[in-house]
């Protein structure tokens, strides 16, 4: 059985992480979320798999602050065919806290799609200028 440990975004944020991305889309030229993709918004990924698996890295990590609430700072917006996401630095850390190369944050996915296809965005635009935060929790899902 898998475990999935995130960044949860508070209720709050997650809304708010989806008008800010139509609305910098919006101002970059782009089209809106495409009709029917299935909106996401809720989580940063740190960790997907086996328990005893997990990296000694984001076992520290996991170790420091689960439960705790973290500040996620959006750095850019990525796409491709399949997925929008947005990517995410986590305030004062310089180490690994995810499993991903590209720590994000899916925020919509094509109907045929699958959320995970967010870590194959290749072309990101840098947005750090624009100063969006973000807060969560870090969970322990399953």
């Amino acid at each position: 059985m898998s475990t999935f440990y995130a960044i949860n975004l508070l209720p709050v944020y997650r809304a708010d992480i989806i008008s800010k991305v139509l609305k910098l889309r919006d101002i970059q030229g782009y089209n809106s979320i495409p009709i029917g993709w299935k909106l996401y918004g809720d989580h940063c990924t740190v960790y997907f798999g086996k328990e005893d698996e997990i990296p000694e890295s984001i076992q520290k990590f996991i170790k420091r602050y689960l439960n705790h609430s973290l500040r996620l700072s959006v750095t850019a917006i990525g796409e491709s065919d399949k997925a929008i996401a947005v990517k995410v630095e986590l305030e004062g850390f310089i180490d690994v806290f995810s499993i991903n190369k590209n720590p994000h944050i899916t925020i919509a996915i094509h109907p045929e799609a699958a959320p995970v296809m967010s870590n194959e965005i290749k072309n990101w635009m840098d947005i750090s200028d624009y100063k969006i935060y973000l807060r969560g929790i870090l969970q322990k899902i399953h």
